[in-house]
């Protein structure tokens, strides 16, 4: 397992160079499974969660119980093992489609199984953590009572912001999220749409980028990007004509469209249309290519998305010093500040003038003060910063 001379000296080493408010605890982190190269949204918020602790130096031991079907080769049944410095427990049980209570309870089954070892050998936790209520949050809650191990909980399911439970679903969660030390949730619309809905105490807890450090280097054309999927619903029609209106007053300008879909026959031949094919380059999302690849190729990012419900793509551009023109949406709105980007309507001319106001006044929106703001807010320091914050404010009036 992971050693501890290491882990304590690279504490030590973030304590002082960041100042963070550290509290020595250990985390569980219970999880659908462990992404990996085959499935990597397997688990993926639950793995950048443990990723995020364990960087700043928390204890952090990582859950998952795959009830997926799988290819035959995998290995079924119980593994523990190390994986980037995160003691990792998985347990594969091929059971695939099945109704929802039942997978719940035997999800329950299992994780009470290991808290029990885990009691046995004085290895408990100080805190579980969970994402989504409606699969982890029952058992947080029995493990709570059974245990008295408090639990947090990160609320990423986008379905119950719009969805109406049931009065018997509502009443579970009120009482899941209510018993909880922390509610976490990914910007400051999800929150105040989940603390009206359930009148609950949630806080807003970025998901976390890492801010590159490297500076960018000059390129003859500014390059504006856009990265969606190639859809009617996208409205990319409408980034290439307003891109149009643009180059008839400015020269140095490209535009890079990445994704894929329906879409992209018709897209190219609008490119055409335009007279825009040397401006214009399609790329194709291709496994193996980050997308922080193409930001450092670009001074701009460009969104004609009507809904965001995380905002990654906006904090990974502001990570890579990009400000952003995105259409107006509850969450952008939340996250695009002065001088990091503007928000605009969802037509050519809003869109066309975002883009000249951007390039026009470039020199505003500095690389340097928006990977600043990306640091400041959404790094993982800022981010442990304030989950060492709240944890002290709440382990001290938690009552067993």
């Amino acid at each position: 397992m992971k050693s501890k001379a290491k882990l304590y000296s690279k504490t030590i080493i973030i304590l002082l160079k960041y100042d963070i408010l550290y509290i020595d605890m250990k985390f569980c982190i219970l999880s659908r499974g462990v992404p990996d190269e085959k499935s990597p949204l397997n688990g993926r918020y639950e793995w950048a969660q443990a990723e995020l602790l364990t960087e700043c130096g928390f204890d952090v031991t990582f859950l998952a119980v795959d009830l997926r079907r799988f290819h035959w080769r995998e290995k079924i049944g119980y593994s523990r093992f190390e994986k980037h410095g995160i003691d990792v427990v998985l347990y594969r049980i091929p059971i695939g489609k099945a109704k929802k209570n039942f997978l719940i309870k035997l999800r329950r089954l299992v994780c009470v199984h290991f808290f029990n070892k885990m009691k046995k050998n004085n290895e408990l936790p100080d805190v579980v953590w969970v994402y989504f209520a409606r699969s982890f949050g029952e058992i947080a809650y029995f493990v709570k009572r059974k245990l008295q191990i408090p639990y947090a909980i990160s609320e990423y399911e986008t379905r119950l912001l719009d969805y109406n439970c049931s009065k018997k679903e509502t009443n579970k969660l009120c009482r899941i999220y209510s018993n909880a030390l922390l509610l976490f949730a990914p910007n400051g619309y999800f929150k105040d749409k989940l603390n009206a809905k359930f009148e609950v105490g949630f806080n807003t807890l970025y998901p976390f980028v890492k801010v590159e450090e490297s500076q960018k280097q000059e390129n003859k054309n500014y390059v504006f990007l856009c990265i969606s999927p190639l859809t009617v619903e996208s409205r990319i029609d409408v980034v290439i004509r307003a891109f149009a209106k643009i180059t008839e007053l400015i020269e140095n300008v490209k535009l890079t469209i990445v994704g894929n879909g329906d879409e992209y026959r018709r897209l190219l031949e609008l490119s055409v249309t335009l007279k825009l094919s040397n401006k214009v380059n399609f790329t194709r999302l291709l496994d193996g290519i980050s997308l922080h690849e193409y930001m450092n190729n670009s001074n701009c990012l460009v969104s004609t998305l009507k809904k965001e419900n995380y905002g990654v793509l906006y904090l990974e551009a502001f990570a890579h010093g990009l400000p952003c023109i995105a259409v107006k949406n509850k969450v952008a709105i939340d996250l695009i500040k002065e001088n990091v980007g503007i928000t605009v309507n969802n037509d050519v001319t809003s869109v066309a003038n975002g883009m000249f106001k951007v390039y026009s006044e470039r020199m505003k929106f500095s690389p340097t003060l928006i990977k600043k703001y990306a640091f400041d807010n959404f790094s993982d320091v800022a981010i442990c910063k304030k989950i060492s914050f709240l944890l002290k404010n709440n382990l001290a009036s938690f009552d067993n």
